[in-house]
């Protein structure tokens, strides 16, 4: 319609060469999940200790303010979300 053809990506010289770094690829990926994921858990742990007191006084003090019971779901939700990262890039 446009009058281009797609080439495959393969056909680049660059994504080619890239191509052959799959046991370097692997390593980064799992230090990438061994230490950067598990400190996003330990960060997750440590905001979410200093966040919980706030929350409950907002939802104490506040008709509109996020319940708590809805608060700790959701931060059981994103951690399970970080888990399933670390899954993904442990494969």
């Amino acid at each position: 319609e446009w009058g281009f053809w797609q080439r495959s990506a393969s056909c680049d010289k660059i994504i080619k060469v890239w191509t052959t770094y799959k046991k370097e690829y692997g390593e980064l990926q799992n230090k990438f999940s061994s230490s950067y994921i598990d400190e996003a858990n330990n960060l997750i742990d440590k905001w979410s200790i200093q966040i919980q007191d706030a929350t409950l006084e907002a939802s104490k003090m506040h008709k509109d303010a996020l319940p708590v019971r809805k608060w700790e779901r959701n931060l059981d939700i994103l951690k399970a979300q970080v888990f399933q990262i670390k899954m993904k890039l442990s494969k």
